[in-house]
C-alpha cells in the first residue's frame, strides 16, 4: 500500500457534447480539435451514443474505450427549468485519457475527475445560467451576457464561448490539477481536484481501520462531504473498500477518495483483507499472550487463519479475545504481524485464441497483482473460489505462485 504513485491521467482531450433541440446529441467542441484525426467523426458518434443517453442515468460515470488508444469518461448532467427549450438542457463535460494497460488508479482517477469536472459545470449554470447561452445563443451572445452581469463593461473580458472555456479548464487540470476562470462578476467555475500523496496507495480489497486516538463515530458531522459521512458507519476495521462501496451504494472511486484523506489526517490505517483463509509472519514487537507467534507459527506449517482459530480457540477465549479479524487487524495496525500475500503468475501461449475472461485474468495475473486484488475485481468471496477459478481458465503447469 505505500508504492510510489505515479499514475495520475493526463487529459488528453476535453470534449463538451449537448443534446441539441434540433439536431440531438452533438459535440459542441473539443480541446484540441484534432484530437480524432481522421476518425474524428465517426468517435464523435459513438461518444454522443455513450453519453448523452437516457435521463436515468443522469450523474452517473460512464467510461469505455474508443478507438485503439483512447478512453472517454464522462458523467450526463440533466438540468431541468422552464428558461430551457423542452424545459431540460442536457450536456456531458467528456474527459479523454490515454488507453493504457489496465491500472486500478488510471481508472479511479480519471472517473474522479470527469465526476468533478460534470459537477463544477452543472453547479455554474445552476448559480447564473451561463453555460446554457454559451452553448445555444452564439450569436446573441454579448446581448444574453448582459443579463447575468451586473457591469456591462466587464462582458469583454468573459470567456468568447465553451471552447475557450474548457481549453482552459483542460490546461489548468494538467498543470495545477485545479482550476479558476472567470466570467465576469457573475459568477467562477473554480474547483480543485486532489491528487493523493505518493505514500498513500488504497485499493479495493483494502480495510480501514480506525485510529485508537480518535474514534471515526465522534466525528462531527456538521461540513462533511456527504460520501464521507455514508461510509463512517461502515469503517470497523472489517469491511474492505469494495464493501464500503457495496453497502452505501457510493462509486468505488468515492470511497476510496475520503478514505484517503481519513488516512492523511491520521483517523484511519489501512490494513490488507482479512480472510479465514490468509497467512501471517511475526516481524516483531509486543506478543505478552504468544498468541501472535503461535498465528505465524501456523501459518508456517502449511496452517492459515482458521486453522489456528480451531487450534487455539481456549487461548483465544482465556485472553478475552472475541474477534480474530479485530485481533489480526490489531496485530497488522501494530507491525506485530504482517501478511504474506500470494501472488498468481501465469505463463501462457499468447499465440493461442483467448477468450475475453482468460485476456483479462492473463493481465491481471502477471506478477504485479496480489490474489486479493483478483479476487475483488472477479467478485469471488473466498480465496478458494478464485484460485479454483484460474486453475479452472489455465493449466496448472502455467501457473506460478510467488509469495511476498
Amino acid at each position: 500500500m505505500n508504492k510510489h504513485f505515479s499514475l495520475w491521467p493526463k487529459i488528453e482531450a476535453i470534449i463538451f457534447c449537448k443534446f441539441d433541440e434540433e439536431l440531438g446529441p452533438i459535440v459542441l467542441c473539443s480541446s484540441p480539435s484534432d484530437i480524432f484525426g481522421s476518425e474524428k467523426s465517426q468517435l464523435y458518434s459513438i461518444i454522443t451514443k455513450y453519453l448523452l443517453p437516457d435521463i436515468h442515468f443522469a450523474g452517473k460515470t460512464i467510461s469505455f474505450v474508443i478507438g485503439n488508444k483512447w478512453k472517454a469518461i464522462g458523467v450526463p448532467i440533466f438540468i431541468e427549468g422552464s428558461q430551457y427549450l423542452r424545459n431540460s438542457f442536457q450536456f456531458t463535460v467528456c474527459i479523454i485519457v490515454e488507453k493504457k494497460p489496465y491500472n486500478f488508479y488510471q481508472e479511479i482517477y480519471s472517473r474522479h475527475i470527469a465526476r468533478t469536472l460534470g459537477s463544477a459545470f452543472k453547479l455554474l449554470e445552476e448559480d447564473c445560467g451561463i453555460l446554457y447561452y454559451y452553448c445555444t445563443n452564439t450569436e446573441n451572445l454579448p446581448v444574453l451576457l448582459k443579463k447575468v452581469t451586473k457591469n456591462n463593461n466587464e462582458i469583454s473580458s468573459f470567456p468568447k464561448n465553451i471552447m475557450e472555456v474548457i481549453e482552459n479548464v483542460r490546461s489548468q487540470l494538467n498543470k495545477k490539477h485545479q482550476v479558476f476562470v472567470e466570467f465576469g462578476d457573475a459568477s467562477i467555475l473554480n474547483f480543485r481536484i486532489r491528487r493523493p500523496p505518493s505514500n498513500i496507495i488504497i485499493h479495493p480489497e483494502d480495510v480501514p481501520f480506525p485510529s485508537e486516538n480518535t474514534l471515526i463515530s465522534d466525528i462531527k458531522h456538521i461540513g462533511l462531504d456527504f460520501s464521507l459521512i455514508k461510509i463512517l458507519p461502515y469503517i470497523n476495521g472489517v469491511n474492505t473498500s469494495f464493501e464500503i462501496s457495496k453497502y452505501c451504494s457510493l462509486p468505488i472511486e468515492d470511497v476510496i477518495v475520503c478514505l484517503e484523506h481519513l488516512v492523511l489526517y491520521g483517523l484511519i490505517s489501512m490494513i490488507d483483507m482479512i480472510s479465514s483463509e490468509n497467512k501471517y509472519r511475526f516481524i516483531g514487537g509486543e506478543d505478552n499472550h504468544g498468541l501472535y507467534r503461535k498465528l505465524c507459527n501456523e501459518c508456517i506449517n502449511e496452517g492459515n487463519v482458521l486453522s489456528f482459530t480451531k487450534k487455539y480457540h481456549k487461548e483465544l477465549r482465556k485472553h478475552k479475545i472475541k474477534s480474530v479479524y479485530k485481533f489480526i487487524a490489531t496485530g497488522v495496525v501494530s507491525k506485530i504481524i504482517t501478511r504474506l500475500h500470494e501472488i498468481p503468475i501465469i505463463f501462457a501461449d499468447t499465440k493461442e485464441q483467448l477468450s475475453g475472461v482468460e485476456k483479462e485474468l492473463l493481465q491481471l495475473c502477471n506478477g504485479n497483482n496480489k490474489l486479493d486484488h483478483i479476487q475483488i475485481l472477479f467478485g469471488f468471496n473466498t480465496k478458494s473460489e478464485i484460485i479454483k477459478f484460474i486453475s479452472n481458465v489455465f493449466d496448472d503447469s502455467s501457473i506460478y505462485w510467488a509469495y511476498l
